[in-house]
């Protein structure tokens, strides 16, 4: 039996092992929550450091996708893209 937040996909409680379909799935499930974080780093100034930023919609960011990647692997590049332009949308 598994048992994750509906919210962040942690884990609750979890009747076998940590195995890739377990990893795989609560990355899936934390995709949203990673995206709105990144987008309030980025409306703080975090990500500044990349002038193109102003000139180059944030979705389309090579940086930016790859450090989203980086904290839940496993989607699509449109994936991220979208996840990343509800994020910067809900942040504003």
């Amino acid at each position: 039996m598994l048992v994750l937040d509906s919210q962040t996909g942690e884990q609750i409680i979890a009747h076998f092992g940590n195995g890739p379909f377990l990893k795989e799935y609560m990355s899936h499930c934390r995709l949203p929550k990673e995206a709105d974080d990144l987008a309030k780093e980025i409306h703080n100034g975090d990500w500044d450091r990349f002038s193109e930023l102003a000139a180059e919609p944030a979705p389309n960011h090579a940086e930016l996708l790859k450090e989203l990647e980086r904290r839940c692997p496993g989607w699509s590049e449109a994936d991220y893209e979208r996840a990343l332009a509800n994020g910067l949308s809900k942040s504003k």
